[in-house]
Parts: structure tokens; C-alpha cells; sequence
């Protein structure tokens, strides 16, 4: 029996998952995510690890697949709605990031992340007052 024949729930896959993300070690992470969904297609935390894992592995449409996997299983999960905003950005995709981040501050008025987030998407529309706003 190898090491990881002792993980026989989808909770010890996915810590471990995390451990090695951590370690920026994220195919291994990617693959305890998945043994953890195996066992648990329905578990939150193991669909937002393996989104932010294959971001890291710059496969940006799978990371979007498994965040929106998330967001169906909680559709008012600010970590999820967050980290989508946050790759949408990334991938220049502004209107929709933005309307991600502003799902965020409308569930967390106080999220001065989203709201520094916000601003440069108002800033490459040329929406100054909007952005400073943000800031």
C-alpha cells in the first residue's frame, strides 16, 4: 500500500490537496482535489482548491468550470464568487469580473479586496470617478 492509500475520505484528499498547494506543488494538488470530489462531488472547498490549482496551471477555463461547479452548489459563496472575478479579470474579461466583484460587496459591503479589485476595472473604461470611488 502506497502513502496515499490511507486517504479514504474526501476531506483527508482534500487537506492534503491543500498541503501540497502550498508547496506550489499543484499537480499533486489537482489530483487530491479530484480524489476528494470523487468521493464527494459535492464538496465546496475541494472545487474552489481545484479552480484556484488549475489558475495556477494557467488552464483558465477549467479553473472557471470548477468555480462555477461551486458557485451551484453555493451560489452566495463570496471565496467563489471572488476567485471567478479575480481570473475573469486576469483574463481581460472586465464587465464580467466586475460584476462578480460587485456580487461580492453586495454580500460584503466591507470587502476592501473586491473593492481594490473594482477599481481597475472602472479604470480601463475610463470610469475615474467610479474607480476613485472604489479606492
Amino acid at each position: 500500500m502506497g502513502f496515499f492509500n490511507r486517504f479514504k475520505n474526501a476531506k483527508s484528499w482534500y487537506e492534503k490537496g491543500v498541503s501540497f498547494e502550498k508547496l506550489e506543488n499543484y499537480k499533486e494538488a489537482l489530483e487530491c482535489y479530484n480524489n476528494s470530489l470523487g468521493l464527494d462531488s459535492k464538496y465546496l472547498e475541494a472545487w474552489q482548491g481545484k479552480g484556484w490549482v488549475l489558475f495556477c496551471l494557467k488552464e483558465y477555463e477549467d479553473a472557471l468550470k470548477s468555480y462555477d461547479t461551486a458557485l451551484k452548489l453555493k451560489l452566495d459563496d463570496i471565496t467563489t464568487l471572488a476567485c471567478k472575478g479575480t481570473i475573469l479579470k486576469f483574463l481581460k474579461r472586465d464587465d464580467e469580473s466586475r460584476e462578480y466583484y460587485e456580487r461580492v460587496l453586495k454580500l460584503n459591503p466591507e470587502s476592501s479586496v473586491e473593492w481594490l479589485n473594482k477599481g481597475p476595472a472602472f479604470e480601463e473604461f475610463k470610469r475615474y470617478e467610479e474607480a476613485l470611488e472604489c479606492y
